[in-house]
């Protein structure tokens, strides 16, 4: 997140991402606000106690940035689980 934050302070106005086409950087500033807003819920549910295989559950958490195309959207079912896992092991 610090990384993201940081970004925010240049003057930037395209992205060239990993993969895909130069994007605006309105771009980053969303991705940034998606993860927080994953996190957030994903450590209260934490809170709560919830158990892993309920957290696909809260409605927060059912669409993904940029709402995929991909027919099959376990993968993210799959990384939010082991993104809750591993926050759920932290003290």
């Amino acid at each position: 997140m610090a990384a993201f934050k940081n970004w925010e302070n240049f003057s930037v106005k395209k992205v060239i991402p990993g993969h895909g086409t130069p994007i605006d950087f309105e771009y980053v500033l969303e991705a940034r606000k998606f993860v927080e807003n994953t996190l957030n819920v994903l450590n209260e549910l934490k809170e709560k106690n919830v158990d892993v295989e309920d957290i696909l559950k809260d409605e927060r958490l059912k669409d993904y940035y940029g709402k995929s195309n991909w027919k099959d959207d376990q993968w993210w079912k799959t990384n939010l689980k082991a993104l809750y896992e591993r926050i759920k092991d932290e003290k």
